[in-house]
């Protein structure tokens, strides 16, 4: 007994001893730079890096930058950091000016054009970290690793400042490969989130995520400040409620008070805490100085607005020093991001080993009507386009929908595919536009909510141009447009070609029923054409918004939709900015024009796939690659088999082949069939069709989607 238990105990030692001896591995910093002032001068060093397990860090102090020079460029990260842009190479370059504390991130990829983005510092102090993730700035994704993939394939990269006009004078505290999880000094790196009623938030910088909002004590007409982030400390912990405006949906509590964040009215009167409308008089009173809307700042990262109790216009958070102040113009305003500040949200399953899958609450904040006339704002919270297809939960099921398989433009069995046709009856309300599309839609303005009263609306077929059933009158121009020519205004119809209506707004609802089975599932909506703008709610939350009449628009309703039956609205408004981009020699008309429907695919999934091949010049025989994009956006640790397979026109399998993912993050994954030999060429006058089967297993070796496409060499 002695020596079994000998024998166990010394087992025991040597597993904690290689735990230890992996955890320390785990956690290696390989130096390039300490405490190093160039002074303007040019350094580089090259290393071998792997961004699936290591990350570039870099701790900067540009306090000695000056003025002198703008644009300096503090660092870059390349294949080639020495050029601007050159074919074959993928450049990251980072440029300071201090004189409007301003960062300039700009990535080169391949020779082609820059990919910008500005980033505003709120201090001297600068931390950096290029990872498997993105490029994150003082703790803030800036660069989204799907933005930058091929520079995070590279295996060696050179780290420096050989770029530009001047060259750096900061001073570089550290800058490290570090492998494994990172701990010490560096910044964790953060993803800003959507906040929703119910829920403990931190609110901080959008461009420095180390800094909150913050009050100095939990008393009434206390001023709001922003400091240093200390989390789990109440007075810069915010609680978001429900406010009791549907304009402007959102109340922040500071966290374990009555009080709520107060824009203090129109005066010079600097923002602060007090008593909230929920709290002040029993809750009989509302107060617009603290309902908030979230106005789009990009990257997840919000302008706080508020319409002040007497004013006719907004007004915006704004920083001022370590104090807060109100603006009226949004390009003098903030930015903020919000952190989860509470552990208990997210949570729930775990997917492929371990990770949060479960969805907060879907809530993409307000859609604002003036982007129907913005040049800049084509679509809010729409997914990337990609190449379409139907998901299917195994190929079994794939062939089972024989027509669809043998012909893709045919509808899919909803009995066979994971899709729901929504094509049919919906009810249906037609409002003619003003000369002002601004003014209030009369006696629509609530008819987003889940319990909106629609009893009264006329029903209408989707899909179909309202025109064509009778609302408003179609249009057909050869020259010009049927609205006056005001750009980027598209809102007064020329009566000449019968048109009383101006920009008239059609609204429809519906119901969508979400079954049991999609219940561990991400849920999209395809629009498949919408003339010509278009806003979607599902039970009262908005979702998105979306211009291009004559292209797929698709958004992801996980979070918003349960299972059991939903509320869907769309807005449709006749004509946007886009407008003057569709002023053809045609019939202009208006609506939900092609098929709308659902699908649901796992939470990690092939969102896409793009084939390429290369062939003899007889094109009988040669290769095929299937690049294949593996969509993680919940960031859940998942292992994932892929397999493409090539059938013949009699269905017979020519080839196949595998990739394996494994991962928290978005990444790309190239199947290549080689060796193909005995092929039949497509021709106009032999369109020779093969088909492309792609399958996803889990980590199980289970099947849980699959899709095919059809191909000609």
């Amino acid at each position: 007994m002695k020596t079994y238990i000998k024998q166990h105990l010394v087992a025991l030692l040597a597993l904690l001893a290689l735990a230890a001896t992996q955890a320390f591995a785990a956690d290696t910093k390989t130096a390039l730079w300490t405490n190093y002032s160039p002074n303007g001068s040019s350094f580089s060093k090259t290393q071998t890096i792997d961004f699936n397990t290591q990350s570039i860090e870099a701790e900067i102090d540009l306090s000695n930058c000056g003025t002198t020079y703008s644009l300096q460029n503090i660092l870059s990260i390349g294949n080639d950091i020495a050029e601007w842009s050159t074919k074959g190479k993928y450049n990251l370059h980072m440029y300071y000016t201090a004189s409007s504390k301003q960062l300039e991130i700009d990535y080169l990829p391949n020779g082609g054009g820059r990919e910008q983005t500005l980033v505003t510092l709120t201090s001297t102090t600068l931390n950096l970290k290029l990872s498997a993730e993105g490029l994150s700035v003082n703790g803030v994704i800036q660069v989204e690793a799907s933005s930058i993939s091929p520079l995070l394939a590279l295996t060696s990269v050179s780290i420096g400042s050989q770029q530009g006009y001047n060259r750096s004078y900061a001073t570089y505290k550290s800058v490290n490969v570090v492998t494994g999880s990172s701990t010490g000094t560096e910044t964790e790196t953060t993803k800003f989130v959507t906040p929703i009623a119910g829920n403990d938030y931190y609110i901080c910088l959008a461009s420095d995520a180390t800094k909150g909002l913050g009050v100095a004590s939990q008393t009434i007409n206390a001023r709001l400040n922003v400091s240093t982030l200390v989390k789990e400390t109440t007075t810069q912990t915010w609680t978001a409620y429900t406010s009791k405006s549907s304009s402007y949906p959102l109340l922040f509590k500071s966290k374990g008070s009555v009080f709520a964040i107060d824009m203090a009215g129109t005066n010079t009167t600097a923002p602060l805490i007090w008593t909230s409308e929920f709290d002040y008089n029993s809750g009989l009173e509302s107060n617009a100085n603290q309902e908030w809307k979230l106005v789009d700042a990009g990257n997840s990262t919000y302008y706080l607005a508020c319409r002040p109790q007497n004013s006719s216009s907004d007004y915006y958070l704004a920083v001022s020093g370590t104090g807060l102040t109100k603006t009226t113009l949004k390009t003098n305003a903030t930015a903020f991001g919000f952190l989860k500040a509470s552990a208990s949200e997210g949570g729930g399953g775990t997917e492929g080993g371990g990770g949060s899958t479960e969805e907060t609450p879907g809530d993409h904040g307000s859609f604002d009507v003036s982007w129907i006339s913005n040049q800049s704002k084509v679509s809010d919270h729409k997914e990337d386009a990609h190449a379409t297809f139907i998901p299917y939960a195994s190929v079994e099921q794939l062939k089972a929908d024989a027509l669809h398989y043998e012909q893709p433009w045919q509808q899919p069995d909803e009995t066979k595919a994971e899709y729901i046709n929504l094509n049919g009856t919906w009810k249906f309300k037609y409002v003619a536009g003003t000369s002002s599309w601004y003014s209030s839609t009369p006696g629509a303005s609530e008819f987003q909510a889940k319990d909106y009263d629609d009893s009264n609306w006329d029903k209408i077929r989707v899909p179909l141009s309202w025109e064509m059933a009778n609302y408003g009158k179609p249009v057909y121009t050869n020259v010009g447009y049927p609205f006056k020519d005001n750009a980027p205004n598209a809102n007064v119809g020329w009566t000449t070609y019968g048109v009383t209506d101006h920009n008239a707004t059609g609204f429809y609802r519906r119901t969508i029923t979400i079954p049991e089975s999609w219940n561990d599932k991400r849920v999209f909506i395809h629009f498949d054409g919408v003339y010509s703008a278009a806003v979607v709610w599902v039970n009262g939350k908005y979702v998105g918004y979306s211009q291009g009449s004559n292209t797929d628009a698709e958004f992801d309703l996980t979070g918003f939709v349960t299972t059991g039956d939903n509320q869907l609205s769309v807005r449709v408004y006749r004509w946007c900015d886009g407008s003057y981009l569709e002023g053809q020699d045609m019939w202009h008309l208006s609506g939900i024009h092609r098929d709308v429907y659902l699908v649901a695919t796992p939470k990690v999934f092939v969102s896409d796939h793009y084939i390429t091949s290369s062939l003899s010049n007889d094109a009988t025989s040669g290769s095929m690659s299937v690049k294949l994009t593996v969509d993680n956006r919940n960031t859940v640790s998942a292992n994932k088999t892929l397999q493409v397979s090539l059938l013949d026109a009699d269905g017979k399998q020519i080839a196949t082949g595998t990739e394996n993912y494994s991962g928290t993050a978005k990444a790309e994954k190239t199947v290549t069939l080689s060796g193909l030999s005995n092929l039949h060429p497509w021709s106009a006058e032999d369109p020779y069709l093969y088909t492309v089967v792609v399958s996803q297993k889990d980590e199980n070796g289970a099947e849980e989607m699959a899709f095919a496409t059809k191909y000609g060499f």
